[in-house]
């Protein structure tokens, strides 16, 4: 075992799994010794410290790829891809503080022990930004990786309350611009990427300054088709409170995927609204937490949530079941 700067390197060797970046020889040089596979976790001391295999064989370097490796069977390595996950919620006069409040605490616990279970399991490297909004946009989580996003967490955001108007217009551009900021930066670097993703949670029309509602501007329904239909960022849309039916359909459009299985095209629904006047409720919340968690973790465009007592079709997805006498998909 080895340690190059800050990050913790080690063999996997047979059934034995650990974490590490990969040398300057690349993935070659790694497996000339063997069926050795390798991964990267930015100071995860205490995983490899579980780990019975120490390496003793590998040469040491100073210089090392930024492309991290996983190793998924003996023999059989690629490279993980980033997966850039933006998460805005509405902090506006209207929306309950205790609910933001909770989101900032456990929802995003929630969040992270999602996603970290999904890095491990699928191989993803996620980056996650955190932004809540009303008529201006404050950042509690910039563009980093789960680790650096904990470590921040813990050191607190300080008072959070909730007040002014909802622009939605604004922070939705500003979410795309930091989302195209990232994806040039891992471009410039060759690092593959698997999907970008915004969530958004609001509970109201988009407004003005001085309250009064607009509509989204029609370039920024267009580039938020254009984004969609092209993959170049997903979208996905929880409303509740007073929230209009078409401005969550604007936000997330529906699109249509083809299945692999039988190549029959269904749609793929990327909104849901709280139907009634309880999104107060900490269960609302822990609920909305979750969803978040659910949809980051489901990388792409795949449907993410169903209604209840369509088993067949939540099995088949892996979906979340929602109760329809409380969740409104929208269509």
């Amino acid at each position: 075992m080895g340690i190059f700067g800050n990050k913790i390197w080690h063999r996997l060797g047979g059934d034995d799994q650990s974490y590490g970046m990969v040398p300057a020889g690349g993935p070659t040089e790694l497996l000339a010794g063997g069926n050795a596979g390798w991964d990267n976790v930015s100071g995860n001391t205490q995983v490899l410290a579980n780990l019975a295999v120490p390496n003793t064989a590998i040469q040491a370097s100073a210089t090392c790829y930024e492309q991290p490796y996983r190793r998924y069977a003996a023999g059989n390595t690629r490279v993980a891809k980033e997966v850039n996950v933006n998460i805005a919620i509405d902090m506006s006069a209207s929306v309950p503080p205790e609910g933001v409040r909770y989101f900032a605490d456990k929802g995003l616990d929630a969040i992270f022990q999602e996603l970290t279970k999904a890095s491990l399991d699928k191989g993803y490297h996620y980056n996650i930004r955190v932004v809540l909004f009303n008529g201006g946009q404050r950042e509690i989580i910039p563009f980093c990786d789960l680790e650096e996003a904990k470590r921040i967490k813990a050191a607190g955001f300080g008072h959070i309350d909730t007040s002014g108007c909802t622009d939605l217009e604004g922070v939705v551009r500003s979410d795309f611009a930091a989302i195209d900021r990232l994806k040039a930066d891992q471009d410039a670097k060759h690092l593959m990427r698997a999907s970008s993703l915004e969530i958004i949670a609001t509970d109201a029309q988009n407004t003005d300054a001085q309250g009064y509602q607009e509509d989204l501007s029609e370039s920024l329904k267009q580039e938020i088709l254009h984004r969609v239909g092209t993959s170049k960022t997903n979208m996905f849309v929880i409303g509740f409170g007073n929230v209009d039916d078409d401005l969550l359909r604007a936000l997330g459009p529906k699109t249509t995927k083809v299945s692999k299985a039988n190549g029959k095209s269904y749609e793929v629904m990327h909104a849901i609204k709280h139907v009634g006047e309880t999104y107060d409720d900490v269960d609302c919340w822990r609920f909305i937490s979750d969803l978040i968690a659910k949809r980051s973790s489901n990388v792409g465009s795949n449907p993410n949530v169903e209604y209840k007592g369509n088993e067949a079709a939540l099995a088949e997805i892996g979906a979340l079941g929602v109760d329809q006498s409380v969740w409104q998909i929208i269509a």
